[in-house]
């Protein structure tokens, strides 16, 4: 048997459950051994099973990953997963359980994948014990297939990237994040720049959200995926970055300015891969 194909493909996927950067009280790196990453050839690879406690400023009752990558009915498959149980965030955050994952399909005969979110949830996220329901639409990239320039060459797709409905849909997440009659200066800094096409294109990378609305929580503090917590800080909800060969999910983020200060992230996966040639 002739074991040389004419293309392969090197896989690159890889899963974090929790981490981040304390600053105050003290200076801490929080990290935890639930990470995992996929081999350049495949397979599959898994974290244990960790809890993690940091004094009364963060506790989870399991963290753990996994990931896995192969051929698929005629694709290069990949999917990675990271998920937290049990989330207590200072006592204002907290989830029975949060997931994300990112599946990819990159067919033989293409370059660019088709990618879901199937799998990414909350389950009875509350802040400040209200309950918290995002909506989320796990199928938003890459949307209607367009012919690329390069077709002749094989490419019968755009990638995410530059996507126009992708485009479409971060410059339409963005505006109703700063047209928010009370949001703050910062979040149009912050979110602004995604549309304009120049932007995008000078930073190589774009981002946008799975959240399609959020049920609960006090509207006036709620600017798209980013919940204001007057006392706390600002939390963003499943947000993608995607550039021209990856996509990248974190579940839940958390900006804190308070008795406690620093940033955290949970469920954190990312997922990409090439062919050759």
């Amino acid at each position: 048997m002739d074991a040389s194909q004419e293309r392969v493909f090197h896989y690159h996927a890889a899963s974090n459950a929790l981490g981040g950067v304390l600053t105050h009280p003290y200076k801490t790196v929080i990290t935890s051994d639930a990470n995992s990453a996929l081999s350049n050839a495949g397979g599959y690879n898994s974290s244990k099973t960790v809890p993690y406690h940091l004094d009364h400023v963060l506790h989870c009752d399991a963290a753990y990953t996994h990931v896995t990558g192969g051929e698929e009915d005629g694709h290069w498959a990949t999917v990675t997963t990271a998920v937290v149980e049990g989330v207590d965030l200072m006592e204002v955050v907290t989830a029975d359980r949060i997931v994300a994952q990112v599946a990819s399909k990159h067919a033989k005969d293409g370059d660019h994948p088709t990618v879901s979110f199937v799998g990414s949830q909350f389950v009875n996220l509350r802040i400040n014990g209200e309950l918290i329901v995002p909506v989320l639409d796990l199928h938003p990239l890459p949307g209607k297939p367009v012919p690329s320039k390069a077709a002749s060459k094989g490419k019968s797709k755009v990638s995410s990237f530059h996507h126009p409905d992708v485009r479409k849909l971060a410059a339409a997440q963005s505006r109703k994040i700063t047209s928010h009659k009370y949001a703050p200066d910062w979040t149009k800094r912050r979110y602004g720049w995604l549309e304009s096409v120049n932007d995008i294109n000078d930073r190589g990378h774009l981002l946008c959200t799975l959240v399609k609305e959020i049920k609960g929580g006090d509207p006036d503090y709620t600017y798209g995926q980013v919940i204001h917590v007057p006392g706390f800080g600002n939390v963003f909800l499943a947000e993608v970055t995607c550039d021209a060969k990856s996509h990248h999910l974190t579940m839940l983020r958390a900006e804190m300015g308070c008795a406690a200060s620093g940033t955290v992230s949970m469920s954190s996966a990312v997922a990409n891969g090439k062919t050759q040639p």
